[in-house]
Parts: structure tokens; C-alpha cells; sequence
């Protein structure tokens, strides 16, 4: 794959697309530092095998995204200042969003997301993100991936879905549903390469399938600071905290509530 790409995965539910995220992660396990945005990780604790947990987050803000975006800038910046005193300094990042159309309100209009997607290479910013349903994001948004992975779909409507809007260059659906089966079989999937100009399917489409792998990613400093800074019990702590302040749960007592006793005679 090329430097700095933006991917999108279309995945439902138990495809392999966690294991085939990993595998592109470590793919790219030469880059220093990044993010995780991944709302269901706070249950399944996945990521944090191999990307440390002082760098994944459980939903997504704009301050997030636009911290993504100042950090690589200022490591670009300082990459070229250490350039000039030959120093070499590795500016690239990661960011993953993995799961994250639940809440799509908050970041499908955002700018730092269009920005990404458009910028993401003069950023120096590698951007996966992974969802379940092909229109999931806005066609503009769509547009602007350099590869595409598709993983098994049983749904024919959906089959067409992806057939229409990754898949155009297929002569026709039956065609592609035949191919997308046998290269989605056995947890792979269909890799879309939306970087090449042509329409030959030979040289566009591929097969994928992940390998078991065993890593940590980023490098010594963003390790470094993960061990650190790094509170294990910290969900803990606030869930203790949450359950000791009942007002939080349950609301407290307004304050034009009536208080009414009922005694036992």
C-alpha cells in the first residue's frame, strides 16, 4: 500500500474485520504515533493488545479530531527544522475509526474530517475507518478513499449497494457478486485499489486475508508516555465514583419536587 492512505472497510458483524484492521495496523507499525477512535472497544477491549490504551478513545469530539490534526502539523513542522540539521524525524501518524457511525452527527459534516480525507497526505496521516452498512458515509466522502476492503455480505440488496458505489468497474453485478463471494470466503476480503488509473480488474481488485499477529505499535517515546501517564483502573475508578453518587444515575431530586412520607401505623 501506498504512504499515508485513507482506507474504508465495510464489514457487518463477525467477518474478520478486527483481525483485518490488525493486520493493516501492522502494516503500518513503523509509524511513531497515533489515535484510536473505537466506541465498542470500551466492552470488547481489543485494540488494546497492540495499540496502547492512553491513545484510544470511546467517542469521538471535534477537539479529538482537531488535536490529531495540530499534532501532525507540528511534527511536520519540526521535521523540517530537524532536516536542516540532519536529523531525520518520522512525522506520520495513524488515526482509526473503527465502528463509529452510531455517532455520525458528531463528525460526518466535521471539518477536520474533510480535511483528512482531502489533506490526508500532506498531513502525513494514515486514516482507516471501518463500518457496517456501504452508505454509511456521504458520497463525497466515499470518493476519497485509496483502498477499499470489502469483507462477506449475505445481503444481496447490499451486495448491489457495494456493487454501485466501490465496484463500478465490474461489467456487471452478477459478475461481481461471483468474484466478491469467492475472494470475501473464510474471513477475507476484497481489496479495492482506488489509487490506480484503470479499469482493468486484474491490476484494480485483489484478495486479502489477514494474518495472526503479535506486535505493539508506536514507537519507544509514544510507548513511553503510555506508561507513564497511563491510569489501568481509571474506568474503574470513575464506574465506583458514578455508582457512590446516585444523583448521577438516577437523576437526584429536582427542586420543585415534592417530598412526600408515607408512615407505617
Amino acid at each position: 500500500m501506498v504512504i499515508d492512505p485513507a482506507i474504508v472497510m465495510i464489514a457487518k458483524r463477525g467477518t474478520g474485520k478486527s483481525w483485518i484492521t490488525r493486520d493493516i495496523v501492522y502494516h503500518y507499525r513503523h509509524i511513531p504515533g497515533g489515535a484510536v477512535i473505537a466506541p465498542t472497544d470500551k466492552m470488547n477491549s481489543f485494540y488494546k493488545f497492540f495499540f496502547p490504551d492512553i491513545y484510544i478513545h470511546y467517542e469521538i469530539k471535534p477537539e479529538v479530531l482537531s488535536k490529531i490534526l495540530a499534532r501532525q502539523q507540528i511534527m511536520i513542522d519540526k521535521s523540517k527544522e530537524k532536516k536542516k540539521k540532519g536529523i531525520k524525524v518520522d512525522p506520520s501518524g495513524i488515526l482509526i475509526m473503527d465502528d463509529c457511525l452510531s455517532q455520525k452527527k458528531t463528525w460526518a459534516k466535521d471539518q477536520n474530517i474533510t480535511e483528512i480525507l482531502m489533506n490526508g497526505r500532506h498531513f502525513r496521516l494514515t486514516y482507516v475507518l471501518t463500518m457496517q452498512t456501504p452508505l454509511g458515509i456521504t458520497p463525497d466522502l466515499r470518493l476519497n478513499f485509496d483502498y477499499v476492503f470489502l469483507l462477506k455480505e449475505d445481503s444481496h440488496i447490499n451486495k448491489k449497494k457495494l456493487y454501485e458505489n466501490y465496484a463500478s468497474m465490474f461489467p456487471s453485478l452478477p459478475y461481481f457478486e461471483k468474484i466478491f463471494t469467492e475472494c470475501t470466503k473464510d474471513f477475507s476480503s476484497m481489496v479495492i485499489d482506488n489509487r490506480k488509473p484503470t479499469d482493468t480488474i486484474q491490476e484494480k481488485v485483489f484478495w486479502f486475508k489477514a494474518k495472526d499477529r503479535s506486535f505493539t505499535f508506536g514507537s519507544k517515546g509514544f510507548v513511553g508516555i503510555h506508561k507513564k501517564y497511563y491510569d489501568p483502573a481509571f474506568l474503574r475508578k470513575r464506574v465506583a465514583e458514578q455508582l457512590h453518587d446516585n444523583s448521577r444515575l438516577f437523576g437526584g431530586k429536582k427542586k420543585n419536587d415534592v417530598e412526600v412520607r408515607i408512615e407505617k401505623i
